[in-house]
């Protein structure tokens, strides 16, 4: 049976070499084992996996991403948004948040606007049904949601299908600014 502390340990061991500058190349090695090392141990179990799993995924894919490799962490990232179960509360809702986001993140350096759009969507909707249309970091995902929408308008690349999502954008900024007292 794989020890299961050696996932957390491996998880730490990527963090800090990216924290020190040692070099991605590294830190990709010991990310990777990390998120192997969380899948066998759940397997082993007989569990589902954990956010532990997801924590290191989303690193694994960050590091793909800091290394120009857009195309390598898209499946790391479609994993990572399968494994959170919403139901179990709000740590699991805010992992498929963050997923999603850095998912359409990195299919917008990709150049893939609609599924770009379609992750930033998937992940403002779970952002609002776990914190509410109030919350202040609704707000400031619908900023940063709203400044991507306004830069592909600039460049004439906005579609009518993307209009709503647009639009839902500006209403909880409106919402956000009015609450906030401002």
């Amino acid at each position: 049976m794989d020890n299961p502390d050696l996932g957390p340990f491996l998880l730490k061991l990527a963090r800090d070499t990216i924290a020190s500058g040692e070099g991605p190349i590294k830190a990709l090695d010991y990310a990777i084992r990390a998120s192997n090392s969380f899948e066998r141990v759940a397997i082993e179990k007989g569990e589902e996996p954990s956010l532990d799993l997801v924590m290191s995924l989303h690193v694994l894919g960050a590091i793909y991403c800091s290394l120009g490799r857009f195309e390598e962490a898209v499946p790391v990232l479609e994993r990572a948004i399968k494994v959170p179960d919403f139901s179990k509360g709000m740590d699991h809702a805010l992992a498929g948040f963050s997923g999603y986001m850095q998912l359409g993140d990195t299919y917008s350096m990709l150049g893939q606007v609609d599924k770009s759009i379609e992750c930033y969507e998937k992940g403002l909707q779970i952002q609002i049904e776990s914190l509410g249309e109030i919350d202040p970091r609704v707000g400031e995902t619908c900023r940063f949601v709203g400044f991507g929408f306004s830069t592909v308008f600039l460049n004439g690349l906005f579609l009518f299908s993307e209009i709503s999502l647009f639009l839902k954008c500006l209403f909880c900024v409106k919402v956000n600014f009015i609450y906030s007292g401002n």
